[in-house]
């Protein structure tokens, strides 16, 4: 839903400002994001406790799992990145690209690992923009032959995982005892890999499983 109405949002507004001005929209909304989540205690420790219930409240509407305008930053970056595609525009090589892709990566870890004390909800951190715009312009330069099949698959999966992996973050706590954590996604990611491929195989068998996806 948030990319459905951050696109909206950004196509309305391209037509009458440009991107860098879009830039500074993603880049305002997404400090609010960041101030409602991962920052949260460490903005709400310069508040007063008046100001920090008020924090408190503003927080519970805007933080990224309740509000779009965190998806604002990766539409305009999409857009740029786009149109840098459809010009023949390459702002850095593929070596500076995989660098800057680790580099970011890194920062992002430290980061996380810093702000742990902070964390109100984990869905923004300062690095992932970056991440996320980096990532998909080495992604774009990388070169993969797969069918149309297994693209087609792939596709499907994604799609399935997306809808599947909430169920599996609130069965695991009960068949497993554990509910955060690396141990918590990567049997998160098991299952939900596994279900969308089962459910994609015997769709062709169970019809009314197609229109899971």
């Amino acid at each position: 839903m948030a990319c459905i109405i951050s696109v909206n949002i950004i196509y309305y507004l391209s037509k009458r400002i440009n991107n860098k001005q879009l830039l500074l929209l993603g880049v305002g909304a997404y400090a609010i994001s960041l101030v409602c989540s991962t920052y949260y205690g460490a903005f709400d420790s310069l508040l007063s406790d008046r100001l920090a219930h008020y924090h408190a409240a503003f927080s519970a509407y805007f933080m990224p799992a309740n509000s779009f305008i965190v998806a604002l930053i990766y539409i305009v970056l999409g857009k740029i990145i786009a149109e840098d595609v459809h010009n023949n525009k390459k702002r850095l090589n593929k070596k500076q690209n995989i660098v800057w892709v680790f580099l970011v990566a890194l920062i992002g870890m430290i980061e996380a690992y810093f702000l742990r004390w902070s964390v109100s909800i984990s869905d923004a951190f300062l690095f992932l923009p970056f991440f996320a715009g980096l990532s998909l312009m080495l992604l774009l330069r990388t070169r993969v032959n797969l069918s149309s099949s297994v693209s087609k698959m792939l596709r499907s999966m994604s799609i399935l995982i997306y809808i599947l992996h909430p169920i599996f973050i609130e069965i695991n706590p009960v068949l497993f005892g554990i509910d955060k954590g690396m141990e918590m996604y990567i049997i998160t990611l098991i299952e939900s890999i596994f279900m969308a491929w089962l459910i994609i195989s015997l769709s062709s068998k169970i019809l009314v499983l197609k229109n899971l996806y």
